[in-house]
Parts: structure tokens; sequence; C-alpha cells
């Protein structure tokens, strides 16, 4: 079943989920995204992953629900390479951007644990909550959250 695990912040929410249309109806997640009100989605799965477990569509399905749809391809269990900062630093300006105008951002990976709770993370270490508070937090909300040590070190390395 597809679930949200919201972690509300001082200003936006962000959303974290395992991959839509993979365990259920593509269609009936994207209603689930679309009715918890996220302005954006980001996808940490590389398209080959989401070929291979059928949320090929997810693009154009979020697309067509009016949901921007951002691609941060990162390996399962891995953590982004050096060469995707630039990356990095314009998704998380746009990101920053939703959540400081009070919008909500759902992350996923395969699991909505390893890659989108780094993701997650690093969002909040660079909002300014302590990296240990924000990673209690998630893996309250989402047990599991944060998977390897480097993910966990790709995530604080967003300390201001």
């Amino acid at each position: 079943m597809f679930e949200i695990a919201a972690v509300p912040l001082e200003r936006g929410t962000l959303g974290v989920a395992p991959l839509p249309g993979h365990e259920s109806s593509l269609a009936t997640d994207v209603e689930t995204i679309r009715d918890w009100g996220a302005a954006a989605v980001v996808s940490m799965t590389p398209t080959e992953e989401m070929q291979r477990l059928g949320a090929q569509d997810l693009p154009i399905a979020l697309d067509a629900a009016g949901i921007i749809w951002h691609a941060l391809p990162i390996t399962d269990f891995g953590a982004p390479q050096a060469a995707s900062d630039a990356q990095w630093a314009n998704l998380s300006r746009a990101l920053h951007a939703e959540l400081d105008a009070g919008r909500k951002v759902l992350l996923h990976c395969r699991g909505g644990r390893g890659r989108s709770g780094m993701v997650a993370l690093r969002l909040m270490v660079e909002r300014g909550v302590d990296p240990a508070s924000a990673l209690a937090e998630l893996r309250t909300l989402r047990p599991g959250a944060v998977e390897t040590e480097a993910q966990l070190a790709w995530a604080t390395a967003g300390v201001p």
C-alpha cells in the first residue's frame, strides 16, 4: 500500500514514500499524491529501475495531475556522486523555494527509506535542523530512513 510519511517543517512539508505505481496502481498512487497536496515530486529511482518496476509513466502521470517532477537518479543504497553536485545545488534551490512558500514536496525511491530518507535529511539539515534531531524525527516517521553510512555522510554534508 502506498503511504506518505509527512515531515512537517517550520515552513512547508516533506513527504517520504515508496515508488508510486510499484506496489499498487500508478493512477491511484498519483491521486493520493495529488490529494496530499504535493507541489513537486523528486524521484531518486533511475529510469531503468522505474521501467523494471512498472513505473515508467510516473513523470507523465504527475504532469497530467499538475505536479512538478524532478529526477535525481541514485543507485539503490547509494548516495549522489560528486559529479551531481551542480544538479543537487539547482534542485535544492527549487525545493527550498517550494518549502519556503509553504508547499509540500514528496521524495521517493523504491522503498521510501534509504535514498528518499537521505534527501529528506539533507533538506532538513540545509534548513538548519540539527542532523541528529532530524534523523531521529525521520526515523520516527519513516523507520529505516537513511540506510547506509554513505547516505548519512552525504545528507549531513549540508550543514549550513
